[in-house]
């Protein structure tokens, strides 16, 4: 494969984010998102890792996607290494995953960000996967879903300093249909297009309950 690309480079990156992962679980457990969240992110790389290993893969046809990949995980590999090094910072954790989870939080100013950075990688390598697995199809442009998430943090913005709606969403696992509705009447008032509405509806709805 061309553009520098390395199945190995994939590996480390699935390696990496599996040992951040087991470290967060074992520190903190789920008192942590950052673990559910890194445990995401390993579904995902394990797929990508899956797919450029067959015979007939999409992601070695498109010089595009490599490239787009190069910049995904160079990302990934940033954010997982900072996790992984407060992880270090606290060599001396309790048994108690809650403790544990506390000390780390109140010790790690950048923690907050390094969370919400984490889930914009996993939303756009979910984006790229769906839009690996779609190309023999008709491929869509790989900067859409970055610039629909944009759309999706300004619309809930306003919701919020509007009638609160929004906040209904994440009350529900099941969501609220009503409040799904106006969510997407705001997105298309957006000019967000409701094919692209549609496709990405399940990972929407995912990052709606992260907000």
């Amino acid at each position: 494969m061309s553009f520098g690309f390395s199945i190995g480079d994939i590996i480390k990156l699935v390696e990496l984010t599996t040992n951040t992962y087991n470290g967060w679980k074992s520190a903190c457990g789920m008192h942590a998102s950052i673990t559910e969240d890194l445990a995401a992110l390993r579904s995902l790389l394990s797929r990508i890792e899956a797919e450029v290993q067959t015979p007939n893969s999409l992601f070695s046809k498109n010089a595009d996607d490599l490239q787009h990949w190069e910049s995904l995980s160079k990302g990934c590999f940033d954010v997982v290494r900072e996790l992984a090094s407060i992880l270090k910072k606290h060599k001396s954790l309790s048994k108690s995953r809650a403790k544990n989870w506390d000390r780390i939080r109140l010790g790690s100013k950048n923690l907050e960000a390094l969370n919400t950075r984490l889930l914009k990688k996993i939303e756009s390598i979910s984006a790229f996967a769906t839009v690996l697995g779609i190309s023999s199809q008709g491929r869509l442009e790989n900067t859409m879903f970055p610039e629909l998430m944009r759309k999706v943090d300004t619309i809930a913005a306003k919701m919020r300093k509007g009638n609160g709606s929004i906040c209904t969403l994440t009350t529900y696992e099941n969501d609220d249909k009503g409040v799904w509705r106006e969510f997407r009447r705001e997105m298309v008032r957006e000019d967000v297009k409701s094919r692209d509405i549609h496709r990405y509806k399940d990972a929407l709805k995912t990052y709606l309950l992260r907000l």
